[in-house]
């Protein structure tokens, strides 16, 4: 059973955007009886959304004691450490809202690919900085946001209160760079999923739309020329898809799951 509405908006520390994916993904994903990862796991909302689903819920976060989902027990976890779970061992891994406070993102994906059994799936939320918006808005600002900088170093340590606080986001990362290092890591690209479209994204799509598909094809065009590896070319060809996307373009929430190939 999903949460209703009401719970979801009042869930802190969280984006709506990416709840209502999760609500969504788990009432049409097979999830019941699979091992799953929830990490970090913050208040635990999202932890018992997934056990009410029925899967089996591992939760781990920095801070396990502001985790408070009854009948489930959170564990302590750094994740800038090796994780302290065996390999090949979840069937889905849920990382929601924490890449861009990850300094070493090659790493952190590197890890949460060794514990996913072959055939298994990371899911991953997070703001999407590959919507048009957000491109124009680090045009100006090299920010997440217009409406402000980037984090510094007096505002970039964020919260739950005092005692309980982790690295804000400094590490903006868009679609292709998360894409590339996943593939890194060894996980492909399952689905971009839809959320909500941002209206100044559309917008500026009305008005760029033909030239940055252009500029992709032929980027695309020069770039298969130039390589020999057929295993290349397949990347090439899935970057000229997601920069052309959509969802990417004009969507507010990148939700997206990649798979460790059997």
């Amino acid at each position: 059973m999903v949460k209703q509405d009401l719970d979801i908006k009042n869930v802190p520390h969280s984006r709506i955007n990416a709840l209502h994916f999760i609500a969504r993904y788990l009432q049409t994903e097979a999830v019941k009886g699979k091992i799953l990862i929830d990490v970090p796991a913050g208040s635990g909302f999202v932890s018992a959304m997934c056990r009410d689903a029925g899967a089996l819920v591992e939760p781990f976060d920095l801070h396990p004691e502001v985790f408070s989902a009854p009948g489930l027990e959170c564990k302590k976890l750094d994740l800038n450490e090796p994780l302290p779970i065996a390999s090949d061992y979840a069937d889905y891994v849920l990382f929601m809202e924490n890449v861009e406070s990850m300094s070493d993102q090659l790493h952190l994906l590197r890890e949460l690919a060794r514990i996913l059994k072959p055939g298994g799936k990371l899911l991953i939320t997070m703001p999407n900085h590959s919507n048009l918006k957000s491109r124009a808005t680090y045009f100006w600002l090299e920010s997440e946001q217009i409406k402000q900088f980037l984090p510094n170093e007096f505002n970039g340590i964020v919260g739950y209160d005092d005692q309980h606080v982790y690295l804000g986001r400094f590490f903006l990362c868009g679609v292709q760079r998360l894409r590339s290092l996943a593939g890194l890591a060894g996980l492909q690209v399952e689905k971009v999923h839809p959320n909500v479209p941002s209206t100044s994204a559309i917008l500026i799509f009305v008005l760029v739309a033909p030239f940055l598909y252009l500029r992709s094809w032929l980027t695309l065009r020069r770039s298969l020329r130039k390589s020999k590896n057929p295993l290349e070319k397949q990347v090439l060809h899935l970057q000229f898809k997601l920069n052309t996307s959509t969802i990417v373009l004009l969507h507010k929430h990148l939700c997206i799951t990649f798979i460790k190939p059997i």
